[in-house]
């Protein structure tokens, strides 16, 4: 299969949307757990130990990472602006930065909701919630972007519309129906990054 993690990805983001057909997407319903969503949380959290390793490896041939203190470490180390990375679910009107903790040097509550709820389910299942779920999807969105950086600049996939990057990441390419993406510790052919507010956005140089 080409680009695996990507299709593994969008697949997630197709189970949480379809969760939405009986539960909506609020703030008022983040609290809602079910086994959906503890699946959808394993689901998530396992693709992002698998693809933290690949990213890993390929900035620290050498780094032999094998947990998440040690990803973020040389993650942190190599992509210093990932951790402020905004996912968005614009159905909902929520933004999200699932791995704004790593600015702190400390890893996020929902990555230690997903090892609560994989190694104590009897006493921690509440944990599997829709915002931990949320998370999760979004967290593992940051590194497969990082990771497709490249392909994700040149439209070789199809983006989806339910839970992606923030706006600030795309622009342009309105012909083939999305935007291209880039990441501010991705490739940046023909442009750069400029600081708006709390937020950077891409601004492609002019022809």
């Amino acid at each position: 299969m080409v680009y695996p993690h990507w299709h593994y990805f969008t697949t997630l983001v197709d189970d949480l949307e379809h969760s939405t057909r009986y539960v909506d997407i609020c703030k008022a319903n983040f609290n809602t757990f079910s086994i959906e969503y503890a699946r959808i949380i394993f689901a998530a959290c396992s693709e992002i130990d698998v693809v933290a390793k690949i990213l890993c490896d390929k900035v620290q041939p050498a780094s032999k990472a094998e947990n998440i203190d040690r990803y973020r470490e040389i993650i942190t180390q190599h992509f210093p602006n990932l951790a402020s990375i905004e996912i968005c679910l614009p159905s909902a009107g929520l933004d999200f930065i699932p791995w704004e903790s790593w600015q702190q040097k400390h890893n996020p509550k929902w990555w230690k909701s997903y090892n609560n709820v994989k190694h104590k389910r009897d006493t921690h299942f509440e944990e599997a919630n829709l915002e931990n779920s949320i998370q999760s999807v979004s967290g593992l969105c940051v590194l497969v972007c990082q990771l497709y950086h490249i392909e994700l600049a040149s439209h070789k996939f199809p983006t989806p519309d339910f839970l992606f990057l923030g706006t600030q990441y795309g622009f342009g390419a309105a012909f083939i129906g999305q935007p291209s993406f880039h990441l501010p510790d991705g490739c940046r052919p023909q442009g750069q990054w400029e600081l708006r507010g709390k937020k950077q956005f891409f601004v492609p140089d002019k022809k």
